[in-house]
């Protein structure tokens, strides 16, 4: 490695949501997919590999280590599980995406029969594929900040081979932030439409497609951010990231829309807040614009408390 190089060291919505038009319509006998597959458009024909990944370096899992860890684990802080979780996913997506790590992360203890680890038998064909990584990735907390640099680096850079890959295969240049305005508006029109129909069955399937164009919303929003692509919507993807969010938040299992919004489903304030710090368009029209300002402390009020 050269001595240039300095890798990380893992140590020890605009408009108001009515939807009160839809009460009651829905069918209870009717389940709606609460984790639709991604796109098929979308979707890579090949697993991504990482050619050049970022610098990342994992200490050895020593054998005492090990027999510790499942000696001790009980007595364990929350804190010290968080990283040992966060190690072992950061070494199962390297291994998933950097198969030339594989040998050396199994000797080191991080994969393989006895790491405990599910994460090597993953094939990243979209990002999708990683749910779990990007939804821990959020609630990572301030004491962990090696940690969460090390996973963002590793997420950002199979974002960015993903966009790369996927503008080859579509012939045009693929941008997150533009298909999370795209799902936004189309979910928001089916929603304006939704008020006009009465079969139940045709409400379920209609429920599901706004519900699935939400949560693509939400989701490509998450991944514009993390992949580092430039912001030029002016601080309004996160109005559509919020209404999205409330709005699959009153959704519930049986396919019936509450009134009243499902907190268990609302992400944390403070997951809120890793949207706000990263958005660099938002950030911008908020020091230059009060009353916008204001709109976004509205926003962020509307989440729980952790």
């Amino acid at each position: 490695m050269s001595k240039k190089t300095s890798p990380i060291i893992i140590v020890d919505a605009e408009s108001t949501i009515n939807i009160f038009g839809f009460l009651g319509k829905i069918s209870n006998s009717r389940i709606l997919s609460f984790r639709p597959p991604p796109p098929a458009k979308d979707v890579l024909e090949h697993p991504i590999f990482l050619y050049q990944p970022p610098r990342i370096i994992l200490r050895r899992r020593k054998l005492l280590t090990r027999a510790s860890e499942l000696l001790l684990s009980h007595i364990l802080s929350d804190l010290q599980r968080k990283q040992r979780e966060l190690h072992f996913l950061i070494a199962g997506i390297m291994s998933t995406v950097w198969p030339q790590t594989a040998n050396d992360l199994k000797c080191k203890g991080w994969i393989g029969k006895f790491s405990q680890n599910s994460w090597d038998s993953v094939r990243v064909r979209h990002p999708y594929h990683l749910a779990p990584a990007f939804e821990t990735l959020v609630t990572i907390p301030t004491e962990l900040q090696t940690e969460r640099r090390a996973l963002e680096m590793l997420l950002s850079s199979i974002l960015r081979e993903y966009q790369k890959r996927i503008s080859v295969i579509q012939d045009a240049p693929f941008s997150f932030e533009f298909e999370a305005r795209r799902y936004g508006l189309m979910g928001y029109r089916i929603e304006r439409q939704m008020r006009y129909i009465s079969d139940r069955d045709e409400l379920a399937t209609t429920l599901q497609e706004i519900y699935n164009c939400y949560f693509n919303a939400a989701r490509y929003y998450q991944f514009s951010l993390i992949s580092g692509e430039p912001q030029t919507n002016d601080g309004r993807l996160f109005s559509i990231y919020c209404r999205a969010t409330i709005f699959n938040a009153h959704i519930g299992k049986n396919g019936k829309v509450s009134e009243h919004v499902r907190t268990r489903q609302l992400p944390h304030r403070d997951q809120i807040m890793f949207f706000v710090l990263r958005d660099a368009a938002l950030r911008r029209r908020y020091n230059a614009d009060p009353e916008y300002a204001e709109k976004v402390k509205s926003l962020v009020r509307l989440f729980p408390r952790p």
